[in-house]
């Protein structure tokens, strides 16, 4: 379903850290296994066209989505968990603006846009660096 990555220098201060990209939702720009910079940034400063990270609870996904998160085949869900929060990498393509706006965001290689309206608190950084 989606390109996740998982990282061991995750903070609630994240200034910058690498991250390895998990599944094939972003590719071809993001392959599995590919190593990214992230940064951190405000709501404000994200545009449609970015790249950006965000987590959700586990909890909150629909029920058929949790049921993937814990069976052994998917993967790239496991990889992507850490302390109850499913991480995610994908493309900005919608920023609704104001106090309660949010981010609808995307894969490059899905074929359908993310379910979950994505606000300043779930966003944990900006791709900055491609590829080392």
């Amino acid at each position: 379903m989606g390109n996740f990555f998982n990282s061991n220098v995750m903070t609630t201060a994240l200034l910058f850290a690498v991250f390895s990209c998990y599944g094939e939702s972003m590719l071809p720009l993001l392959p599995d296994g590919h190593k990214v910079g992230v940064e951190s940034v405000c709501y404000n400063d994200i545009e449609p066209g970015d790249v950006i990270v965000y987590e959700v609870q586990i909890n909150h996904l629909p029920v058929a989505e949790r049921s993937k998160a814990l069976d052994p085949i998917y993967v790239d869900w496991q990889r992507s968990i850490k302390n109850g929060k499913l991480r995610i990498m994908h493309r900005v393509i919608l920023k609704v603006p104001g106090k309660n706006g949010y981010l609808i965001l995307k894969g490059d290689n899905n074929p359908t846009a993310d379910k979950f309206k994505i606000r300043a608190e779930n966003i944990v950084g900006k791709v900055n660096l491609l590829g080392f």
